[in-house]
């Protein structure tokens, strides 16, 4: 569990390298997924929580470049990824078990991506992931579960950079 300290001072590039930690992480999910394939019930949670992914990266670039966020709107992306998130781990005890726990890293940096945004805008977004209102955070146990994953390294990297800045 991080301290609140790297979420105390939020900026710019602290956003960025969040944004570049989720889009690192969206591979993940896609493995995810795609293991999914004709599984998939209806309605299609993990897809639109796919959908969700991009439009928080895209959120995330829009601020960057103009300053402005639809809060609701990320609210809304946040909730998708909370249904998705919920059938992953509904799937972490089957045979897709090991995509489904990686893709609980991806859920995990993109709420905290919408999150810091949230908090950027002079919003509060609540989602499963999200890091709690005293500054803990989900992202060091996530990566302890997915340790397996090629991408780990790189995300614990970009971490512990976020966590520097």
């Amino acid at each position: 569990m991080t301290d609140a300290a790297p979420f105390s001072d939020l900026t710019r590039s602290k956003l960025a390298i969040l944004l570049q930690l989720s889009e690192a992480a969206f591979p993940l999910w896609k493995r995810f997924e795609n293991a999914r394939g004709a599984a998939m019930t209806e309605p299609d949670v993990i897809g639109a929580a796919t959908l969700a992914f991009a439009a928080i990266h895209d959120a995330a670039k829009a601020w960057l470049e103009t300053g402005a966020v639809d809060v609701a709107e990320l609210q809304a992306h946040v909730d998708s990824v909370d249904e998705g998130a919920a059938e992953a781990g509904e799937n972490s005890q089957t045979e897709i078990g090991d995509q489904a726990v990686a893709a609980q890293v991806a859920a995990v940096a993109v709420q905290t991506l919408a999150w810091a945004l949230g908090r950027l805008a002079g919003a509060q977004i609540i989602g499963e992931g999200t890091p709690d209102p005293d500054g803990g955070d989900g992202m060091d146990g996530v990566l302890e579960m997915a340790e397996s994953e090629p991408e780990i390294g790189h995300l614990r990297d970009l971490w512990r950079q976020f966590a520097a800045a």
